[in-house]
């Protein structure tokens, strides 16, 4: 295992520097000029020669190697560089707004998880009854239904009709504890739906299965006790496709998060994103674009390594 880990962490790494080699690229095939819309752009009016003097302070004049092996020589001493357009450093800024996108994804990710093996264990042990077929068909229409419409349709009827939560904005925790929950709950509620749904159906599909096989039969033979079969047998089967799935989703939950924050006005990574491409502020979108991919990688491994502990038949080689 710790070999195993070793090498998963070599890769990661390669990973990692291939991904800011991509995402380098790819941000610099972007349309337009950074040093004209930190001139103010058309409301700016800047002339050739303004243009042309903060091209060369920005040192957007430079190769584009050049331009990108300066970029990493900052990271490796974790300078994140400094925004072109609000000229604050990025190594400040780039934390608080990753706390507020995890405030969000987090919960919203665990209320998620956990429901949906819960109501996923339900609906499988019901199968074919009542709960199972309304278990079923909700888990088909929180999957299907795109997160901007949940997030509108919370609003509408717990915001302007019950008068129970905020429409939009962020709540500081200084300002109180029921402040703060209330911030929170529409767009956690609003990012937990799709995992949710494909949790519970996940862990549907994978528990039937499970209690179908000749060893589940075989222990109900010999009179072991139905919630035992089922949380020692049935749960514990499934759970590597579901640690599986939920790495999988942490990571699409993110970048999800970007429709989300919009919606609700929620000042994180995704809302900083946004603001960054409209005025072509480089420095913002690599520093956010290389900070989640680190994160997905990671996840990728833990999620790897926790498979290999919670299933002893998975062997590294």
């Amino acid at each position: 295992m710790l070999r195993y880990i070793l090498r998963r962490l070599t890769a990661g790494v390669l990973s990692i520097l291939i991904a800011s080699f991509v995402i380098f690229f790819l941000i610099h095939l972007l349309p337009g000029n950074p040093a004209y819309a930190v001139l103010g752009g058309l409301q700016g009016a800047p002339t050739a020669e303004q243009v042309a003097v903060v091209t060369k302070r920005l040192a957007l004049d430079k190769p584009i190697l050049v331009q990108y092996g300066m970029w990493l020589g900052r990271l490796l001493h974790l300078d994140l560089g400094t925004s072109f357009v609000q000229n604050v450093e990025l190594s400040q800024e780039i934390p608080k707004r990753f706390l507020r996108t995890m405030g969000l994804a987090i919960p919203a990710l665990v209320i998620g998880a956990l429901s949906g093996v819960a109501l996923g264990m339900l609906s499988a042990t019901r199968r074919g009854r009542m709960p199972d077929l309304v278990l079923t068909v909700l888990s088909l229409v929180g999957y299907s239904m795109p997160s901007f419409v949940v997030g509108a349709f919370l609003i509408i009827l717990f915001s302007l009709h019950l008068k129970m939560f905020p429409t939009s904005g962020y709540t500081e925790l200084a300002a109180g504890l029921g402040p703060f929950l209330r911030a929170h709950a529409l767009p956690v509620i609003t990012l937990a739906l799709a995992p949710l749904a494909m949790t519970l159906r996940l862990t549907r599909s994978c528990t039937l299965e499970t209690l179908a096989a000749d060893y589940v039969r075989t222990a109900r033979a010999k009179g072991v006790r139905e919630s035992a079969v089922v949380l020692k047998h049935g749960l514990r089967s499934s759970l590597t496709p579901i640690v599986t799935s939920i790495g999988m989703m942490a990571g699409r939950m993110l970048g999800g998060s970007i429709i989300v924050e919009s919606l609700f006005n929620w000042p994180g990574l995704g809302v900083y994103t946004l603001q960054a491409v409209s005025t072509h502020d480089y420095p913002v979108i690599q520093a956010v674009a290389l900070v989640l991919a680190i994160l997905f990688i990671s996840l990728n491994m833990l999620v790897d390594v926790a498979c290999g502990l919670l299933d002893p038949r998975i062997t590294y080689s």
